[in-house]
């Protein structure tokens, strides 16, 4: 039988279970596995996915948008629609 006692939340001096590390663990499973795929769906479309410590940054050229890790679900969301969010910033001409 595999120890998973590691893997277990741990309980507060109150007994009760601590929810942070829970979420913590399925997450982390949750990323180890959709970050390899979305990584590379964002190749295919001409863009990098990469780790920055608690943030996760989706370049293209020289622009990039940085998010928290967490939020890595939305991440085709936003290469999807990278060009609006930079639109809305980039100064525009009118002759």
């Amino acid at each position: 039988m595999q120890n998973t006692q590691h893997l277990l939340p741990e309980t507060s001096h109150n007994g009760t279970m601590d929810l942070r590390l829970t979420v913590d663990i399925a997450l982390a499973r949750w990323e180890s596995i959709y970050f390899p795929l979305t990584a590379l769906r964002c190749r295919r479309g001409g863009y990098q996915l990469a780790r920055d410590g608690e943030t996760l940054v989706l370049r293209r050229n020289d622009r990039q948008i940085r998010f928290a890790r967490k939020h890595l679900l939305y991440s085709l969301d936003l290469m999807q629609h990278f060009d609006t969010y930079f639109s809305q910033t980039l100064p525009s001409q009118v002759d």
